[in-house]
C-alpha cells in the first residue's frame, strides 16, 4: 500500500511539473504557429495620441523621485497629453517636495497626493481615483524609462483587440549576469511566445499601461500589478509584451532582500489568482493564468512529493535511488551557493543562477507557510520591492 501511494504521489508530481514547463509552452508554440497575431509598432507622432496619465505609488523614494518626475515628462508624447499622478504613502522622507521642486512652477502636469501609510495598493486605488487620462501607465519610482518607451506601448493599442501592453525590465549590472537578470531574460522569452499568438498573463510592475476601463483598483492583499493588468485578458482583450519599451532599473537586491520580497509577492500573487476564480470559463487564457501565475508558484510541492515518493521507491527501482541522491545533493549545493553569496565563488554565473533558484523555491515554502497561518502584509518598502 505504502509503495502503491508513493508511485501514484511520484507520477502525480511529475504531471504537474510537466504540464508547467513543458506543456504549456508547447501549447504556446502550437498556437502561436497555427494563429500568429501580429503587434503594431510604435505610435507615430502625427497621429491623435491618447491622453495618458502616468500613476506612481511612492514610499520614502526622496533619493530617485524628482529623476523619475522628470524622467516621465521626457517620454516622447505630447506635452499636453501627459500628466503624472503621485501617490506618497506615508513618506516623511521629503519625498512630496522633491518631486514638486523637480516641475516649473505653476505646472499643473503634476498632482502630488499625500495620503498616510496604507499600503501600495491603497495609494494606486487613490492614484487611479484621481486620474484623469485615457490611458492609465504604471511605473515604479527607481524604474526609469527609455524616452521612446511609451510610443511603443500605445502602437498597439490601435487594435482595438487591445487592451493594455508592458515593457521590458532591464536592470544595471556589473560583470557576470546576476540569476534575476536571468529569470527575467526567460519571462521575456515566454512573454514574446504569448503575445505571438495571444496574450500575456501579465505584466510586470515597473512599465505598462492599459486602457482606463481596465484600470480596477487592487484590494488589499493581492499583487497590483498582476491584478490591474490581467483584468485585460480576463476581460477578453489582449495584453501585449513590447521589448523595445524598457524600464531600466538599478541592480536587484540582496540575495536576503530579495528573499523577503518574493514571499510577499508569492502570498500576494496566490491570493490575485484566488480572488479572480469566478470568473474563470476554461478559456486557454484561464488555464495560462492559474498555469503561469498559480503552479508555477507552487512546483516545490509536486517536486517535494516526487522526491520524497523516490525515497520510498528508491530500494525497488534504481531511477527511483537516482532522483532520490539527486534531490538531496541539488538541495545542498544550492544551500551552498546561497551561502557564498557574496564571495569570489559565489559570484560565478552558474552558482549566482543556482542561488536564485534556491531562494524562489525557499521563498515557495515561506509564503505557503503564511497562507496557511493566514498571514498579510499589505505594506511595502524596505524589502527592495
Amino acid at each position: 500500500m505504502r509503495h502503491r501511494l508513493a508511485r501514484a504521489g511520484f507520477w502525480a508530481g511529475a504531471a504537474v511539473i510537466v504540464h508547467t514547463l513543458v506543456g504549456l509552452p508547447a501549447a504556446l508554440v502550437v498556437r502561436a504557429a497555427l494563429r500568429p497575431r501580429p503587434v503594431a509598432g510604435p505610435a507615430d507622432a502625427s497621429e491623435a495620441l491618447p491622453h495618458v496619465t502616468v500613476v506612481l505609488a511612492a514610499h520614502q523614494e526622496v533619493a530617485v523621485i524628482a529623476e523619475k518626475v522628470r524622467n516621465t515628462f521626457a517620454l516622447d508624447h505630447p506635452a499636453a497629453s501627459i500628466d503624472l499622478v503621485l501617490v506618497c504613502d506615508g513618506c516623511t522622507d521629503g519625498t512630496a517636495s522633491a518631486a514638486r521642486a523637480a516641475m516649473p512652477a505653476g505646472d499643473g502636469r503634476l498632482s502630488v497626493i499625500e495620503v498616510p501609510r496604507g499600503g501600495k495598493n491603497a495609494a494606486l486605488r487613490a492614484g487611479i481615483a484621481a486620474a484623469r487620462g485615457e490611458v492609465l501607465l504604471f511605473t515604479d519610482a527607481d524604474a526609469m524609462l527609455a524616452p521612446d518607451a511609451l510610443a511603443h506601448l500605445l502602437g498597439p493599442l490601435r487594435d482595438p483587440a487591445v487592451g493594455g501592453s508592458a515593457g521590458r525590465v532591464s536592470f544595471a549590472i556589473d560583470g557576470e549576469v546576476a540569476g534575476e537578470h536571468g529569470y527575467w531574460a526567460a519571462e521575456d522569452a515566454l512573454r514574446r511566445l504569448q503575445t505571438r499568438g495571444g496574450s500575456l498573463t501579465s505584466a510586470a510592475g515597473p512599465v505598462y499601461l492599459v486602457r482606463r476601463g481596465f484600470a480596477h483598483p487592487p484590494p488589499d492583499g493581492v499583487t497590483d500589478d498582476f491584478w490591474i493588468s490581467v483584468q485585460v485578458p480576463v476581460g477578453g482583450r489582449r495584453l501585449v509584451f513590447v521589448p523595445d519599451a524598457a524600464a531600466h532599473l538599478p541592480p536587484p537586491p540582496s540575495l536576503r532582500r530579495e528573499f523577503r520580497r518574493k514571499v510577499r509577492i508569492i502570498c500576494a500573487g496566490l491570493r490575485g489568482v484566488w480572488l479572480l476564480r469566478g470568473r474563470f470559463r476554461g478559456r486557454f487564457i484561464d488555464i495560462q493564468i492559474v498555469t503561469h501565475k498559480a503552479l508555477r508558484r507552487l512546483l516545490v510541492i509536486p517536486a517535494t512529493a516526487m522526491w520524497l515518493s523516490s525515497c520510498v521507491l528508491a530500494r525497488r527501482h534504481p531511477a527511483h535511488a537516482v532522483i532520490a541522491v539527486a534531490g538531496g545533493l541539488g538541495v545542498a549545493g544550492a544551500g551552498a551557493a546561497v551561502a557564498l553569496e557574496g564571495t569570489s565563488l559565489g559570484r560565478l554565473r552558474p552558482l549566482r543562477v543556482a542561488a536564485h533558484l534556491a531562494t524562489t523555491l525557499a521563498a515557495s515554502v515561506a509564503a505557503l507557510a503564511q497562507l496557511a497561518r493566514g498571514a498579510r502584509n499589505d505594506t511595502w518598502g524596505g524589502d527592495g520591492a
